[in-house]
């Protein structure tokens, strides 16, 4: 058995190297910034909101902080999505790593909580826009029979530094005074010297991505989106609650986990490792999965076993039983591929920029309300209720998966 789990891992390392070299300059150009970028992303996920909370704010101050963020995505992702199929992708990728930089910089140089307020907006807009955009460069460089699977292999070969981010969080935490002001703020001063590096990396070595349509008007190339597609309107509903449930919950994990539940920086450190371990293993086997039964099969799958976390979140006894909703938390977010996927795959190449931008505006707006209803939610009922009332939304919208089309070998797509 433990051959047999020997030749399977060299099996994967060999698929990824063949696949990597098969791949454009950009393309690993791209893997390695998303790489940094995540790793720096997972340093600070789950100690961000504590931080907050110990500068002065109250639960319901957080909700508001992320869903003003939320608001101002929103906004803005549509001209950038207009902006990255009329000029190219690169400059709005290097917008996002540059306004990343700046979170960072106004984290560590707060001393009140609202002080934090730009820090947790441009947080929000850049990785929201850096995924985003970053995606779009991914998906138009894989052929549809394979697009799935090639990008769980892009989620595993950027999710790799990111394994030991959070230990490394928990140790540097631990070492300038536990979960407190000082013991977190440290691990901003580290975000600013690497996300620096990796902005002037992205500079050098991206090429420029060319173009879908330099002669693009704003308001008509977003009208051409819904010509002869009835799918996007209901991929929007869809999105629409999958992203309450998400952003309801997702500034309140890591205060759950701390208050209510007692884990220490080491606990929520093991938990984000063991979820980013998932992740990388479980994104190209999702992947591979969509792409030979379809993506809506897959996702009923894999977004079932990613509702689990919740659940034990919710119900476990003692901290260490978080290591195991770290696990299923992999799970779900190694299934937002498939997600990603058929979302790309309902549009043609050229138009989905404008598509994610016009997507990111109506979801955005819909589940910026939804950290306020949380924190409210919180302090007024009980925060498990919280959790349980985000799975049972999450369990609402596999159901909506039913009225969208599957893409796999849709051959209008590209």
């Amino acid at each position: 058995m433990q051959n047999l789990a020997v030749v399977n891992l060299i099996d994967l390392i060999k698929r990824l190297i063949n696949f990597v070299n098969m791949q454009e300059r950009n393309y690993k150009v791209l893997v390695v910034a998303a790489g940094v970028f995540r790793s720096l992303e997972d340093l600070s996920r789950l100690y961000s909101s504590l931080y907050i909370k110990a500068l002065g704010a109250d639960i319901v101050e957080l909700g508001s902080l992320n869903s003003v963020g939320l608001t101002t995505d929103a906004v803005l992702s549509p001209p950038l999505g207009w902006i990255s199929d009329r000029y190219g992708l690169k400059k709005v990728i290097i917008s996002a790593i540059a306004l990343a930089l700046f979170a960072s910089l106004v984290y560590a140089s707060a001393w009140v909580w609202w002080m934090a307020i730009p820090a947790v907006i441009l947080e929000v807009i850049a990785m929201r826009i850096f995924w985003k955009f970053a995606d779009i460069a991914f998906t138009n460089s894989l052929t549809q029979s394979n697009r799935a699977m090639g990008m769980g292999m892009t989620r595993a070969l950027s999710g790799i530094p990111s394994i030991a981010a959070p230990l490394i969080a928990a140790f540097i935490i631990s070492t300038f005074g536990g979960i407190n002001v000082q013991g977190i703020r440290p691990l901003y001063y580290v975000q600013i010297a690497v996300i620096f590096l990796l902005l002037l990396f992205i500079a050098k070595e991206l090429s420029k991505i060319r173009a879908e349509s330099e002669t693009l008007e704003f308001i008509r190339g977003f009208r051409e989106l819904f010509v002869g597609n009835k799918g996007l309107k209901c991929w929007i509903l869809l999105n629409c609650l999958r992203h309450f449930s998400f952003d309801s919950t997702r500034s309140f994990i890591s205060i759950f986990a701390n208050e209510i539940k007692g884990a220490d920086p080491y606990i929520l450190g093991e938990m984000g490792t063991a979820t980013m371990l998932v992740y990388l293993l479980f994104s190209l086997p999702f992947g591979r999965l969509g792409d030979t039964i379809g993506r809506k099969k897959a996702i009923y799958f894999t977004r079932s076993l990613g509702t689990i976390f919740y659940f034990i979140l919710i119900f476990a006894p003692r901290p260490e039983y978080l290591i195991a909703a770290g696990i299923f938390e992999g799970f779900y977010m190694a299934s937002t591929i498939l997600y990603i996927t058929i979302g790309m795959e309902l549009v043609p190449q050229e138009q989905r920029g404008r598509w994610l931008g016009f997507q990111s505006l109506l979801v955005g707006l819909s589940s910026a309300p939804a950290p306020i209803i949380g924190g409210i939610i919180w302090e007024k009922l009980n925060p498990a209720n919280l959790f349980l009332l985000a799975a049972v939304m999450d369990l609402i919208s596999l159901l909506l998966i039913l009225t969208v089309p599957e893409t796999l070998n849709r051959t209008a797509r590209k």
